[in-house]
């Protein structure tokens, strides 16, 4: 594998809480970043069934889903 470096500037509170995650863990920084890398690979992969993607964007985003079925509830039981 080849490998990169990289330099990251961070708050110092961050990189001292850092050092002391990977030393209590047992882990190095490159470690822990690709870790995090390939969680992030991961839920990229993360691929919604094909009935889902079919009904997406039926809906109105600025539906009150709840007043709906209150509503809908409602009407049919009068």
């Amino acid at each position: 594998m080849q490998t990169m470096s990289l330099t990251v500037e961070l708050p110092k509170i961050d990189v001292l809480f850092l050092e002391e995650y990977v030393k209590q863990h047992q882990l190095s920084m490159s470690g822990l970043i690709s870790d995090l890398i390939e969680q992030f690979r991961a839920s990229e992969q993360y691929v919604l069934h094909p009935e889902i993607h079919e009904i997406l964007g039926i809906v109105p985003g600025d539906v009150d889903a709840k007043q709906e079925y209150y509503d809908y509830m409602e009407k049919k039981h009068q």
